[in-house]
């Protein structure tokens, strides 16, 4: 739960809020959880920032994903899930630098045109994992038929040295 000025929200159990004051209030929802199955498995984290006002207005999923601004990323390649109780930290110190840009053209009316920036690693077996970098989108419905998406990423360096970038659009119904 995250209290404001407006209000109590819930807030999934799969969102962490940093500690942060925002137009005077003082607010965090700093635990986060998520269940994954056993076996060795690679985690990746993504740190966006949104203003709070709009998050709490936004209507629709394509609005909060117009809205986030994505700032680094992190991930740990190849952890062993055992139990319940494994903790792991992901520092979400990669920087998020670059930019694809999409132009998109025909979107359908009645859906939303969603576009995720993709890159692929490689575990320690060899098999690819995608990771999400960045999304954009546009309701043909608002916006318009046609639409320029640009989506963040990153530079393939450090830890992320093997990264290959891709793209992906789709139209999604509502």
């Amino acid at each position: 739960m995250l209290s404001t000025p407006q209000g109590d929200t819930l807030i999934p159990s799969n969102v962490y809020v940093p500690t942060q004051c925002e137009l005077f209030q003082t607010f965090a929802k700093e635990s986060y959880s998520l269940r994954v199955p056993t076996g060795r498995r690679s985690l990746f984290g993504v740190s966006a920032r949104a203003p709070l006002s709009d998050v709490l207005n936004a209507p629709e999923i394509i609005d909060l994903i117009r809205l986030a601004e994505f700032r680094e990323l992190d991930v740990l390649r190849d952890q062993e899930i055992t139990v319940d109780s494994n903790a792991f930290d992901l520092d979400a110190n990669v920087p998020v630098q670059e930019d694809l840009t999409l132009q998109i053209a025909n979107g359908l009316a009645g859906t939303d045109v969603l576009a995720a920036a993709v890159g692929r690693i490689f575990d320690l077996d060899g098999d690819e994992e995608l990771l999400a970098t960045g999304l954009d989108g546009f309701d043909p419905d608002v916006d318009g038929p046609s639409g320029t998406l640009v989506v963040a990423t990153t530079a393939a360096v450090g830890e992320l040295s093997d990264l290959i970038h891709g793209a992906a659009v789709s139209d999604a119904c509502r």
